[in-house]
């Protein structure tokens, strides 16, 4: 289950993460993820870190995904506290 994330407090939520797995599909239905770093700079997403397939990819098949795996000290916060375990964001 992911968790909705405002575009205005996106940079915070970024901090409590490393890195994210970037998610395609090629044009033979075939999933393809990679680990990408990923920076809000002026507002925009960066994301470095892919090659050739993931480009190839995206180009075909324009709906990609960040998924954001479980920051190290997720499991350690009281529940009042808490951050989200993991984090996901679609682009079509």
């Amino acid at each position: 289950m992911g968790t909705k994330v405002d575009l205005n407090r996106l940079a915070n939520a970024l901090e409590d993460y490393s890195y994210a797995y970037l998610m395609t599909t090629g044009d033979n239905g075939r999933p393809h993820a990679v680990a990408v770093r990923t920076e809000l700079i002026d507002g925009q997403l960066h994301v470095g870190g892919f090659g050739w397939r993931s480009r190839a990819n995206a180009l075909e098949q324009p709906i990609v995904a960040l998924v954001y795996p479980p920051p190290p000290s997720a499991g350690t916060r009281s529940s009042s506290t808490a951050k989200p375990p993991c984090m996901t964001m679609v682009w079509s």
